[in-house]
Order: structure tokens, then C-alpha cells, then sequence
């Protein structure tokens, strides 16, 4: 399993894990470290921009203490298109609309606004949660 940050990588130690799929995996993750960087640094600094121009009706209820709003869902949407275009052999798990392609030994894992609940109370405590997972 890897998760791939803006400016850090971190491998799960996964104990059954070939020497191959490690060496595979930081490879990759090394090569687009840059670009996704850029995309996930866009699409937090438009979230960021949004939340000052929330209005009450943008905020719907999805279950108790479980929030969208509508930045959450054009967020989603764009990171989706955005990491197609960097890695499309992966598949795309969004927090806000589902799953595609699950069974591909790469998939990434999106929370387009991770903390929801903050980000529409105006508080700064969220953030734009992005991880690449592999098989």
C-alpha cells in the first residue's frame, strides 16, 4: 500500500509484500511526485478560496454529523479527471461519488474536503485528503 503526499512519500510496510512491487511503487510514486503536487495544491488553494463564498444552502446533509458541500463535489470531480490524465491504469474511490474501476492493482483514494463539517463552519481544520493505494 502507498500513500503519496505533496512532499513526502510514506510506504505502509506490508510484511508479504515482493522486494519487485516496493521497488515498483517508489518508482512510480518518485516520477509523479511533482504533478501531483501541482494538482492537489490547485484544487486545495480553490477549496480554500470557496469557503469564504459558502452560503448555508451549498451545505447538505448526508447522514448525522455528515456533511457535503458543493465544492466537496466539484473537487471531487476535478481531482477524478486530473488524476485519470496523471496515472489512467488506476482506478478512483471518491468519498463523494463512489467507486470506478476497483479491481486495478492501482487506485487512488480521494476526500475532496476531509473535514466538511469545519470547512463550512468557516473553521481552517480540513484538508484535501489524496492517497494511491496499490493492490
Amino acid at each position: 500500500m502507498i500513500l503519496v503526499l505533496p512532499f513526502g512519500l510514506r510506504i505502509a510496510e506490508d510484511p508479504v509484500m515482493a522486494r519487485a512491487d516496493k521497488i515498483l511503487i517508489i518508482t512510480k510514486a518518485n516520477r509523479m511526485r511533482h504533478d501531483l503536487a501541482e494538482i492537489v495544491a490547485s484544487v486545495a488553494a480553490k477549496v480554500g478560496a470557496a469557503q469564504s463564498r459558502l452560503r448555508p444552502a451549498d451545505v447538505q446533509r448526508k447522514a448525522i454529523g455528515d456533511f457535503v458541500t458543493a465544492v466537496d463535489l466539484r473537487s471531487e470531480k476535478r481531482l477524478r479527471l486530473d488524476l485519470a490524465k496523471l496515472m489512467p491504469e488506476a482506478g478512483f474511490l471518491g468519498e463523494e461519488s463512489g467507486s470506478l474501476d476497483l479491481g486495478c492493482d492501482w487506485l487512488w483514494v480521494v476526500d475532496p474536503i476531509d473535514g466538511t463539517s469545519n470547512f463550512s463552519r468557516g473553521l481552517p481544520q480540513y484538508a484535501v485528503s489524496v492517497a494511491l493505494l496499490f493492490r
